[in-house]
């Protein structure tokens, strides 16, 4: 192994743990979530006054949509599901800020 050169940690792997229908265990979690929603949805809101059937539920598949979006796919540029770049862009934008104000050649008072 040349300088420079480290193993591989197993949390810097490529590697995805799939656990059923090649969902990874926080896959499953974001469209359990948006399920249940969906059947809270079901369960508080009547269905849409459409003679169809499943065009009458459709608005109950939303909280499904927005889960698989937030747990599924990845921001191409910082590689990060979508919840997570979320959290971590609210985070920044709650972070404590300290202001300084430099000035590199301090005024000179004014003489009387």
């Amino acid at each position: 192994m040349a300088y420079g050169e480290n193993h591989k940690i197993t949390y810097e792997t490529d590697f995805k743990e799939r656990w059923l229908w090649n969902f990874s265990a926080r896959e499953l979690l974001w469209i359990a979530l948006g399920i249940f929603l969906g059947y809270l949805l079901f369960q508080v809101f009547p269905a849409l006054p459409i003679d169809h059937v499943v065009f009458a539920r459709a608005h109950l598949v939303l909280p499904l949509l927005v889960c698989l979006l937030c747990g599924y796919f990845q921001n191409p540029k910082t590689n990060l599901t979508l919840a997570k770049d979320l959290f971590v862009k609210v985070q920044l934008r709650q972070r404590q800020r300290a202001f300084y104000s430099f000035r590199p050649f301090p005024k000179k008072e004014e003489e009387k």
